[in-house]
């Protein structure tokens, strides 16, 4: 299970990795890989599931909430 309180920007750790690859096997671009570092790259490709979970355009911001988490879970990636 990830916890949510580990998926911020800078943050460097498993969880971030596991959100990484869940992002990739959806088809996120994600160029360094899972990394389990919590950057640009990786905020974009949340952004990407975001907009693709429905998110209106102006309120994807590519930090993982409960709901586009538990989404991204329910993908049986995370």
């Amino acid at each position: 299970m990830v916890s949510l309180s580990n998926l911020r920007p800078g943050a460097s750790n498993d969880d971030v990795r596991t959100v990484q690859q869940a992002l990739i096997d959806q088809g996120h671009a994600i160029p360094s890989g899972p990394t389990g570092f919590f950057g640009e790259q990786t905020r974009t490709a949340y952004r990407e599931e975001q907009l693709a979970l429905g998110y209106a355009e102006t309120e994807p911001d590519g930090i993982p909430g409960y709901a586009s988490l538990s989404a991204l879970g329910a993908t049986g990636t995370t």
